[in-house]
């Protein structure tokens, strides 16, 4: 039999139902790869914007995908290229500085569950260097990701704005347009309530995937295939708990640029 596209069925890389062009969706990606997650989805996805979306290709110009070209980094950002110990991460002032830089979307969450946060307090001890593993889940995946993406800079508002400096809180937030417009990539934490809950959602309960033999219209089997159940925001990350926070749908919103721009 031959399997119409649905998001409840995947395929595994090099299976003879992924070569059988039938079934469309892939494995869930999962954390503990984020290399892969660069080299199967990422880059190809960026590829496609500028080689066959037209407006993507007169926002974002083909220089982007040249580590030598990039925009104007925000004022203050996490420098999240591996130094000496790769442990450590560190807010840096750009200080005109050009580069390819990634920013984060994410929900706070409530107060117990707040992200760490940059104070006048901590100012020196997050310019000194941060290590990741006093950083939420979501943080510490995003820096991994963009680590992966060999991508040296990572824009995250609870670390880039001085949280408890009025005047900081007001300059940069005049300018958080340009900052997700310029965004080499902006990465939305779409399906987690607070930082705690990371990049890729819970994973699902093993009874709600069951594998199953591929059969070809010839009745041949061919290795197998999975059928899963979804939780729905797998399937539409824009329906999780990110998409109803007003400033996050701004933020979506300030990452295309007008055609007209060019």
């Amino acid at each position: 039999m031959t399997v119409a596209d649905s998001d409840g069925l995947y395929y595994f890389e090099g299976s003879p139902a992924a070569e059988s062009g039938a079934i469309m969706s892939t494995q869930p990606l999962s954390s503990n790869d984020p290399t892969n997650i660069v080299s199967s989805l990422i880059h190809p996805w960026l590829k496609d914007c500028l080689l066959l979306h037209p407006a993507c290709f007169t926002t974002v110009s083909a220089e982007i995908i040249d580590d030598r070209h990039g925009s104007d980094l925000p004022r203050r950002i996490l420098q999240v290229r591996p130094g000496p110990d790769p442990s450590f991460v560190k807010i840096v002032h750009s200080d005109g500085l050009v580069s390819k830089y990634c920013a984060l979307s994410h929900c706070w969450g409530p107060p117990e569950k707040r992200p760490f946060r940059t104070t006048a307090e901590n100012m020196e001890r997050v310019i000194s260097g941060i290590p990741i593993d006093e950083l939420p889940r979501t943080f510490r995946e995003v820096i991994t990701l963009v680590r992966a993406m060999e991508i040296d800079y990572l824009w995250i508002d609870s670390l880039c704005i001085i949280q408890d400096d009025q005047q900081d809180q007001e300059t940069e937030s005049k300018l958080m347009g340009q900052i997700y417009e310029n965004a080499f990539l902006v990465i939305a934490a779409a399906g987690s309530k607070d930082s705690t809950e990371g990049l890729f959602g819970i994973p699902r309960h093993p009874d709600l995937s069951t594998r199953v033999p591929y059969l070809t219209s010839t009745g041949q089997t061919l290795g197998h295939f999975t059928i899963s159940v979804h939780n729905h925001l797998e399937v539409w990350p824009t329906r999780g708990p990110l998409h109803k926070r007003g400033w996050a749908a701004q933020e979506w919103r300030m990452c295309f640029k007008s055609p007209a721009k060019g």
